[in-house]
């Protein structure tokens, strides 16, 4: 609100206003500016500032800072004010610099013809002077670091704000300007001038003069501090000057350099500041302090966000500029005092725009980010704003590239590509530039992925007992955590978070680096809430590790709601875990828990919640990064109440965020997708009970997922979902587009709510056939477009029966094929001898633990399949594929997977290996860097013809993905490109016929050998890995040819000119 007070005037005797008259005078001073009568002085002048090698021209508009409500007062004593009029005309003015686009200037007209100038660059260097000779600043030197807050978008806006700020000089002040008024007023303009071009480029706040009090008596002087001045100006000015407004006022004096002021209270009965500015300063310019102190008024703190951006206003205040962190506090409060500020609208005098800082982090996948650094930039001159240049390479080596037009309103964007060795916080800088020429530079901080800690790490230090993590008793070394040692909670041990009272916005370290819970062990984030809202981070930047049999509490133990989030990884070890949001309070209080940066693994989680105390009572698991690399189960239940307003929920805050398992709900449980995409990585989800819920806030999009819901209520939302199956009380809905109306109607069971749709389109297979054949499907019709499918158990389903001529291509009509356990997707040719090569595309190709993919010839002939579509694996247990000819004689069966290869269950390659010597089954793995990280198991069939073989051919780098190779009976695996097997964990060979060919070196220093028995051709190249046993013998580290591993004596057959780097390093 804007304070507005009623006062009498007091006239001061007649012997002192005679003497102020004579104290006041102004000599007549007549000089020019380019021609200019500084006692009318101009809208505008350009002044030229010369330095060495070069000069530069400030374009000076008049400027005032003069408020509606100017108006001055001189204080002579007591309660005896006079008003003034000063006699000296605006002589202030805001300018822009050649060939400095991104600076401003601050001007003055002095009466001798100088200029007073500070010029204010981009960087929030500065140049002060009254002469025209310069120097240009060094550039300001620091080094960005990432920031908790970024300003939000549209930056400080278009709309420019008047705030009236009040000012009350102090007798010392006074006697700084040799007692005469005038020149105390003008130095004043001047000092709020250069403090509103900072205010005008970066916040779209004018600060603008209003009541003015000059303290002329040295012996009653009430406004030299800052509990003086709020006395002052709340009950002594009201009384006896007339009414005004005004938003701050600030005190000025003249005792050394330094300030306070309130936070956060523009217009209200605290709206204060006290400044207080150096003797030595000969022109009293009190901007560099009151600019600080000003900011405080504007809800910014000191030392906000640790000098993101250097020694900005708000941190050290050695740089004429607010850092966007600051200014990440001040827009938002500045917002909601717009109802007293004065809108001036766009400003009209040219300003540089106001490029602001972005922040962003790597995904641990390494995606690409795009950067919509415009979004929170502004230009107090309401121009259009673009990117005019970016450096091609940021600090940390990543590349970046302009995107054109993709943005909102369609402008440009930037793209971030990761480097793929970052590690630690990135950063560049881009340029911007108004439709005038004017210019900005912003910077962009971007953190690195976050890293999951191996889930089977050891710890260097267990608990002994249970207590407070910070209790030395607690650990086995008797010391607390610290920096460079691993934790473990021991079986039967609870160990508490510390400190368990942490005030909202404050976080929770542990010290040490990982901390893995091991099974039957407690980890505890406690708090003992006060009551009210609490909102804190636990941080652990190692990583947090659950181990099968652990349990992870969120725990208040007291009165309040209480959120927290988990800063660092969470990585789910082998095994059920257990995630509990439990409170003691016995009220209706919400208890949240956040996994903010993301979990990883392949075990289970049960999630559970105490629900006691009143209806309502709310607990949550939030689950906030996109694309987790998590492939294990939720089990979500919680407890048992009766009454079903008291609920459990698990939230999906991110896309992706839960994985590729699936969600089981039980009593009391509900799932909500809050995110879009937030469910479209699940496999599928079942609600057991009456009380489950699935809450579809925004649509659930994955046409392979299913839905069974046995139980429970399924709400649509108002968004259309699409699965793949969905069962009501164990009836198969047929694939269609459905409303809760629609659903209800089946009569099946379960409540069906929301205004949105469910379709569902995978139709599963119903008998064996050709996949073209009608009644093969449910729905009795040839696949088509739009649709998925389903192979599912005892069903055969074949390419086609017929031979396909070489060169063609086999196409399925539909969209995915899944194939499920136990069911078998035959790609068949009938060859009529010969060669045939030809092509067969699926849109996906989906292989569920226990599906079967078969290449099956039923005919003589040399047969190559080229297989074009992405084959994605379920997340755990093994599928088959099988190369399989009943042709009876040496003929090959050759396949080749050119399309994408990822999940997570193992692959067991198997082949039939009859008829002539020399008989090949092949699989060509031609796609690279896939993320595939099951395990190979190859094996061909029981044929005592070693010249009968079955191959794994890898055909690029990094194709066969990040598991392990098993070769059996008559199985060989062959490198045939660069890199082909560097991605490789390690491979084994297990019999005498098993086989592998190093065509291309196989270099990866941490990879494991194992030679039970068997061929190793080295090739003709220099292989490293990092371990290798033969027979179960060790070999030790070195470099060995064909000969000299013969020569150990441990078994195994060696060939090839090539040799082997054991490096002896541990995977």
């Amino acid at each position: 609100m804007n304070l507005h007070y009623k006062a009498q005037s007091h006239a001061a005797p007649a012997w002192r206003r005679g003497a102020l008259r004579t104290l006041l005078a102004l000599a007549s001073v007549t000089a020019t500016v380019h021609g200019q009568d500084p006692n009318n002085p101009p809208a505008s002048f350009t002044r030229t500032y010369t330095y060495t090698g070069g000069s530069t021209t400030v374009t000076f508009n008049k400027q005032s800072v003069r408020g509606p409500n100017y108006g001055v007062y001189l204080h002579t004593g007591g309660t005896s004010f006079t008003s003034y009029t000063p006699t000296r005309p605006v002589r202030t003015y805001i300018g822009s610099v050649s060939g400095y686009p991104g600076a401003i200037a601050a001007g003055q007209l002095l009466a001798d013809g100088s200029v007073r100038t500070s010029i204010i660059f981009e960087d929030g260097t500065t140049w002060k002077g009254t002469g025209t000779s310069m120097t240009i600043p060094s550039p300001a030197s620091w080094t960005p670091k990432y920031p908790t807050n970024v300003v939000g978008s549209g930056g400080a806006g278009s709309t420019v704000y008047g705030a009236d700020v009040g000012l009350d000089l102090s007798y010392s002040y006074y006697n700084k300007a040799s007692l005469n008024a005038d020149e105390a007023l003008e130095r004043a303009e001047f000092a709020v001038t250069e403090t509103s071009a900072i205010y005008l480029r970066d916040f779209a706040v004018l600060p603008r003069i209003g009541r003015i009090v000059l303290r002329t008596n040295s012996a009653d002087d009430p406004s030299t501090s800052l509990s003086l001045l709020k006395d002052q100006w709340n009950n002594v000015l009201p009384t006896v000057l007339p009414s005004t407004s005004y938003d701050e006022a600030t005190t000025v004096v003249v005792t050394g350099s330094g300030g306070l002021a309130f936070v956060s209270n523009i217009g209200t009965s605290n709206a204060y500041a006290w400044v207080s500015i150096s003797s030595s300063l000969s022109d009293a310019n009190f901007c560099t302090v009151w600019r600080h102190e000003f900011g405080h008024n504007w809800g910014a703190g000191d030392n906000q966000d640790d000098h993101t951006e250097g020694n900005t206003i708000m941190n050290g205040n050695g740089l004429s500029r607010f850092a966007s962190s600051e200014l990440a506090k001040m827009i938002p409060y500045r917002n909601t005092r717009t109802g007293i500020l004065d809108n001036l609208g766009s400003y009209s005098f040219p300003l540089p725009p106001r490029a602001n800082a972005d922040r962003a982090k790597v995904h641990f996948s390494l995606t690409d980010l795009t950067l919509d650094v415009l979004a929170n930039d502004s230009d107090s001159n309401g121009q259009t704003i673009t990117i005019t240049s970016f450096p091609s390479t940021s600090q940390g080596g990543a590349s970046i590239t302009r995107s054109t037009g993709t943005g909102p309103g369609g402008r440009d964007q930037l793209i971030y590509h990761p480097s793929t060795s970052i590690t630690a916080l990135d950063y560049f800088s881009y340029r911007i530039q108004d439709s005038a020429g004017y210019q900005s530079v912003g910077w962009v901080m971007i953190q690195p992925p976050t890293q999951a800690p191996d889930p089977d790490i050891a710890a260097d230090v267990n608990s002994v007992s249970s207590g407070a993590w910070s209790t030395t008793t607690v650990w086995s070394d008797s010391l607390a955590p610290s920096a460079g040692k691993n934790y473990g909670i021991s079986n039967s041990h609870t160990v508490d978070a510390s400190p368990n009272n942490v005030s909202s916005g404050g976080t929770v370290d542990f010290a040490g680096d990982t901390m893995a819970v091991n099974s039957g062990g407690l980890l505890r984030l406690a708090h003992n809430s006060a009551g009210g809202t609490t909102t804190y981070t636990s941080a652990f930047d190692g990583g947090l590790i659950l181990r099968g049999g652990s349990t992870l509490q969120s725990y208040n133990s007291n009165v309040g709601n209480v959120t927290r989030s988990i800063r660092g990884p969470v990585v789910i070890g082998s095994g059920t875990s257990t995630i509990r949001i439990q409170s003691d309070s016995g009220s209706s209080y919400t208890n949240g828990l956040r996994i903010s940066d993301g979990i990883f693994g392949t075990g289970n989680v049960n999630v559970t919640g105490t629900l006691q105390g009143q209806t309502g009572e709310r607990r949550f698991l939030y689950m906030g990064m996109n694309n987790v690399a998590y492939s294990g189960n939720w089990n979500v239940t919680g407890d048992g109440t009766t009454d079903n307003a008291r609920r459990l929920f698990l939230v999906a805050e991110a896309a992706n965020s839960l994985g590729t398992g699936t969600v089981t709900l039980n009593t009391r449980a509900q799932l909500r997708n809050s995110a879009a995409g937030g469910l479209d990585s699940l496999y599928g989800v079942t609600l057991t009970t009456a009380t489950s819920t699935l809450q579809l806030t925004n649509p659930w999009i994955d046409p392979a997922a299913t839905l069974d819901l046995q139980a429970g209520t399924l709400d649509l939302g108002s968004g259309a979902s699409t699965i793949g199956t969905l069962k009501i009380a164990g009836n198969a809905i047929t694939p269609g587009t459905y409303t809760a109306t629609n659903l209800g109607a089946f009569g099946y069971g379960g409540t069906f709510t929301g205004s949105g749709t469910i379709t569902i389109v995978t139709i599963p297979s119903v008998a064996s056939g050709d996949w073209t054949t009608t009644s093969v499907w449910a729905d009795a019709t040839a696949p088509g477009s739009g649709k998925n499918y389903r192979v599912v158990s005892a069903n055969t389903v074949d390419s086609v029966s017929a031979s396909v001529a070489s060169g063609s291509t086999v196409t399925f009509p539909g969209d995915w094929v899944t194939v499920a356990n136990g069911g078998i997707l035959r790609l068949r040719h009938t060859s009529a001898g010969g060669n045939n090569t030809h092509t067969v595309n699926l849109k996906e190709l989906l292989l569920e633990s226990g599906a079967t993919f078969q290449s099956y010839n039923t005919a003589a002939g040399n047969v190559m399949r080229n297989m074009s579509n992405p084959v994605s694996l379920g997340t755990g247990g093994s599928v088959t594929v099988r190369l399989q000819s009943d042709s009876g004689s040496a003929y090959s069966n050759t396949l080749r997977i050119n399309g994408a290869l990822t999940g997570g269950s193992d692959i067991n390659l198997t082949a039939t290996l009859q008829g002539q010597s020399g008989e090949r089954r092949l699989l060509y793995v031609a796609s690279a860097n896939n993320t595939y990280s099951g395990n190979w198991n190859v094996t061909g069939d029981g044929t005592t013809d070693n010249a009968r073989r079955l191959f794994l051919v890898s055909e690029a780098g990094g194709a066969l993905g990040t598991g392990t190779v098993t070769l059996n009976t008559r199985a060989q695996l062959r490198s045939a490109a660069t890199g082909a097997l560097d991605s490789l964990y390690g491979v084994t060979l297990t019999t005498s016929t098993s086989t592998l060919q190093l065509t291309n070196a196989w270099n990866q220093d941490r990879a494991v050998l194992t030679l039970a028995a068997g061929t190793l051709d080295l090739g003709s190249a220099t292989s490293t890995i990092g371990t290798m046993t033969i027979g179960g013998n060790n070999v030790p580290a070195g470099t060995y040819t064909a000969t000299s591993l013969g020569a150990l004596g441990y078994g195994g057959t060696f060939s090839g000119s090539g040799s082997l780097v054991i490096t002896g390093d541990m995977p």
